[in-house]
């Protein structure tokens, strides 16, 4: 009898130690999400590969739905640029003034670079989302709690603009009323405009501060409604905690750039004599 008390005693601690070991590495990729730079979210899309649970595939889908939206951030001022040189080279195709066959090359050759560089990170995001989709998709068959699949597809659908977001939001409020993952989608989805006093990125940055994501999305919706000195503040807190958070990075960098300026040309006269009449040929003196 006391022999299989003790048979009974082992395998109920050996069952014990495989669960606290899992819950542990949950938490450690929770931690590594919440961190938010891209190599904290690549670790995490790494190490969620080895582990089987369904908790852990909603993880690795969301780690990759957050890289999927630093590559969208990434390539938007290169997109802007993009936009900027093609007006520069239509306009030197139209107006043709001195010199425009060669300005119009030179626009060309970077309007050519900013399209290359903008299509590198769309590619980016489009392999990210793809990966995302396929872990998102493994998620319930592994198991994973109907919370954590509807935070993976709130992300996506923000990222994808879908209609369906509000569903999703309404679904998970059953749920959790404010749950913080599906808040912050909401915040990528109206970039926090749609909300004038910003109370729901506010209310994630308050109750939850270790997810910095929080603080970067309403720093960008602040500085996006004129406020840079509280944008700055909240950015200058996120690279406290985390100096290689490259999104609060670039966001402050943005905020403190001095504002672009505007470029007029000037043609300027060349040395050839003014152009005359048909027909006219200028009088030489005589030389003296």
């Amino acid at each position: 009898m006391l022999v299989a008390a003790a048979l009974v005693a082992v395998w109920f601690s050996a069952r014990k130690r495989p669960d606290a070991a899992a819950a542990a590495r949950l938490v450690a990729l929770d931690e590594l999400v919440a961190r938010d730079d891209r190599a904290s979210l690549e670790l995490a899309v790494s190490r969620a590969a080895s582990d089987p649970s369904g908790e852990a595939r909603a993880l690795q889908a969301l780690a990759l739905l957050w890289l999927a939206s630093d590559a969208r951030d990434d390539a938007a001022p290169l997109l802007a640029r993009v936009q900027d040189l093609q007006a520069q080279f239509l306009r030197e195709n139209r107006v043709r003034t001195a010199g425009w066959d060669l300005r119009r090359d030179e626009i060309a050759a970077r309007l050519d670079q900013a399209r290359q560089e903008a299509a590198a990170f769309q590619g980016r995001e489009l392999r990210l989302l793809d990966a995302a989709a396929v872990a998102a998709a493994a998620a319930p068959r592994a198991g994973a709690t109907e919370m954590a699949l509807l935070r993976a597809r709130a992300l996506r659908q923000a990222l994808h603009g879908d209609a369906a977001l509000s569903t999703t939001v309404r679904d998970a409020s059953v749920l959790d009323a404010s749950d913080p993952w599906v808040e912050m989608a909401l915040g990528v989805a109206a970039g926090g405009l749609e909300d004038p006093d910003l109370r729901g990125l506010r209310s994630v940055a308050m109750r939850q501060p270790r997810l910095l994501r929080a603080r970067v999305l309403l720093a960008r919706a602040l500085h996006a409604s004129g406020r840079e000195g509280e944008a700055l503040r909240l950015l200058d807190e996120v690279l406290a905690e985390n100096g290689d958070h490259e999104s609060a990075k670039a966001r402050k960098a943005e905020i403190l750039a001095p504002p672009r300026a505007g470029v007029s040309r000037v043609d300027l006269a060349g040395t050839a004599p003014p152009e005359r009449a048909a027909g006219y040929l200028p009088r030489l003196k005589p030389r003296s």
